[in-house]
């Protein structure tokens, strides 16, 4: 994928990351239903059982990696300098 294409995705997938985990806290701080959750944690371990099986997932370890820096630089009001790949 190219540059651009991979800025758009971090652009849209940031602030619904910002937004699930505050929904999440907030959930999470009235009340625990796993009948609610069941489905995100079946995702999950679906996703770590197909590690093995899908091809090139460096991409998305990168991007999960890079976007956890991110998510810290936010909370911590930090300014972020760059958002290159290099």
């Amino acid at each position: 994928m190219g540059t651009i294409v991979r800025f758009a995705i971090a652009v849209v997938a940031i602030p619904l990351i910002i937004a699930f985990s505050l929904e999440a806290y907030l959930y999470f701080q009235t009340s625990f239903d796993f009948s609610l959750v069941q489905w995100v944690l079946i995702g999950a371990a679906v996703f770590i059982a197909a590690i093995p099986i899908l091809p090139n997932l460096e991409f998305f370890r990168v991007f999960e990696h890079e976007l956890n820096h991110l998510v810290v630089d936010v909370l911590t009001l930090s300014i972020l300098r760059e958002f290159l790949r290099q």
